[in-house]
């Protein structure tokens, strides 16, 4: 009983950190856009190794995969907007500081793509 109680309050603080995390990226891209860079792993003082952040992005847009379905395809307002971080999926080579400057420009347009519907969310 108390083991279960405490998994259940760790999951619980768990949750927290996560809408926590969620809201000061989202709070950063809103506030200082320009700034907001991936957590890519740094392998040099010029070059990155995206593969986790870019495969827990991804993995991460299964969870609504009905409210993502316009953004990964393509649509019509927006574009393809999450085009360089599909590209890094396809790269051979290292991602530069040029493809995290392309993905953070990505981040703030998938943003402001889905804040208005997020604003209108009952929690």
């Amino acid at each position: 009983m108390v083991g279960d109680r405490a998994d259940a309050m760790l999951e619980a603080m768990d949750e927290a950190m996560d809408e926590a995390r969620h809201d000061g990226v989202s709070a950063s891209l809103a506030e200082t856009p320009g700034k907001h860079r991936p957590r890519f792993s740094q392998l040099d003082a010029q070059t990155y190794d995206s593969m986790d952040w870019r495969v827990g992005f991804l993995l991460g847009t299964d969870f609504a995969e009905k409210q993502w379905r316009p953004v990964i395809r393509g649509h019509a307002v927006t574009g393809d907007i999450i085009a360089p971080i599909r590209e890094l999926s396809y790269a051979t080579e290292p991602a530069t500081t040029t493809d995290a400057d392309a993905v953070a420009e990505a981040l703030v347009k998938i943003r402001g793509y889905f804040m208005p519907k997020r604003a209108k969310q009952k929690f």
